[in-house]
């Protein structure tokens, strides 16, 4: 059977109908779940996962009275063995009167075809009763009221720039060319197949005139780090990625904090590039909500990001290495053991390494004819600070 690179795309949003839960003030949270799901049904090679509601919006489901820009991120699956499934997800804020109108109907009038799957059912109710909550939420106070909406795609493959390619072509064609929407999506869930490891990109022509180049990925090539490894670079700095990488060999507990969520996926994505050739096995959250703060507990070692305003488990920081992305800090838990040292010829290598390709001036700058280096670009130096693990 072919590879497929979209083994689901969904649509998630607020689907909330009772009157008692129509939030007193704007900032409230509110209830949100799956409006569709292409395909609709689950098949013997391919089952929908429950709760990825609630990883889409790690702060909570909230309505709020200014939108914000589209977001774009990505957070990792892992199955009882070990193997990883990706979500990629673009979050937009739409006008909940405006709700069934615009994005709704687009993809209601998906139907059965060749290249397509039939809707689910619940289309057309769960576009009433949004109807329905938005009419109650106006009434508060007569003001505009925007609520989240996730357009999800789930694979497989680790193709996050394919992922941001994908979801973005999806959001305009649903703007701007909303009749064209259902062939687009039964394009996406039949018609893209990955290749077979070692042969050239497969290039697919989407409905909508866009070019999509899918290559394939195997679990004895390196992993796609797509410039994550260089940023883990310039957010922590090198000696605080050595301690880090020392405390995953020491396999603890490790928890990335930043205020974006696409840094965090980046984090955890490097940190397994550098980990290579060795596999990274255990639980692997790159968005952990508030919600699930019980997978904290857990008794193996696991990585897993926190946006940083979502304070952390007080009973549990005492065994997690806190990674703070925003501010380029590492603090140890008390009940971490002291982190393994680096041998120190092997220590001393990897720092003058890293620093002659992130910051080469650095290296002569005491020197009173200063040579010129020139800086590589940017995906050069993800794959020399990669390369320099490998060795």
């Amino acid at each position: 059977m072919a590879d497929r690179l979209v083994e689901f795309f969904a649509v998630i949003g607020v689907n909330e109908t009772s009157a008692e839960a129509v939030p007193d003030s704007v900032e409230s949270h509110v209830s949100a779940g799956i409006l569709q799901r292409f395909p609709a049904e689950d098949s013997a090679d391919r089952s929908f996962p429950g709760g990825i509601e609630a990883l889409c919006q790690p702060r909570g489901w909230t309505v709020s009275h200014e939108p914000t820009p589209p977001v774009f991120f990505v957070f990792t699956l892992t199955d009882v063995s070990g193997n990883f499934s990706y979500c990629a997800v673009l979050r937009f804020y739409e006008l909940l009167t405006e709700a069934s109108s615009v994005s709704s109907s687009s993809f209601s009038s998906f139907s059965s075809s060749p290249a397509s799957h039939r809707v689910a059912s619940r289309t057309s109710s769960s576009s009433s009763r949004q109807r329905s909550f938005a009419e109650s939420v106006q009434a508060l106070d007569n003001v505009s009221v925007y609520a989240p909406k996730c357009l999800c795609l789930l694979s497989r493959h680790p193709l996050c720039n394919a992922f941001r390619n994908i979801l973005c072509t999806v959001y305009r064609t649903m703007i701007g060319e909303p009749a064209t929407l259902p062939k687009l999506i039964g394009q996406l869930t039949d018609g893209l197949i990955v290749p077979p490891p070692g042969q050239s990109p497969y290039t697919h022509n989407l409905t909508t005139g866009h070019q999509l180049s899918v290559l394939a990925h195997s679990e004895w090539t390196p992993p796609f780090a797509d410039g994550s490894v260089l940023l883990l670079f310039q957010l922590l700095g090198i000696r605080n990625v050595l301690q880090l990488v020392a405390a995953l060999f020491a396999e603890n507990k490790i928890v990335f904090l930043s205020s974006r969520l696409s840094h965090l996926q980046a984090a955890c994505s490097a940190l397994l590039g550098l980990l290579y050739p060795l596999k990274f096995s255990f639980p692997l959250i790159p968005v952990l909500p508030s919600t699930m703060d019980d997978f904290m507990a857990a008794p193996t070692p696991f990585i897993m990001g926190r946006v940083a305003d979502l304070a952390l488990p007080a009973a549990m920081e005492a065994e997690l290495v806190i990674a703070d992305l925003d501010r380029g800090s590492i603090s140890l838990g008390e009940s971490i053991e002291p982190l393994p040292k680096w041998d120190c010829i092997m220590e001393a290598f990897l720092l003058r390494a890293c620093t002659m390709v992130l910051h080469p001036a650095w290296l002569t700058a005491d020197n009173a004819f200063p040579s010129a280096e020139s800086v590589s670009s940017p995906a050069v130096q993800d794959c020399e600070l990669r390369a320099l693990f490998l060795n």
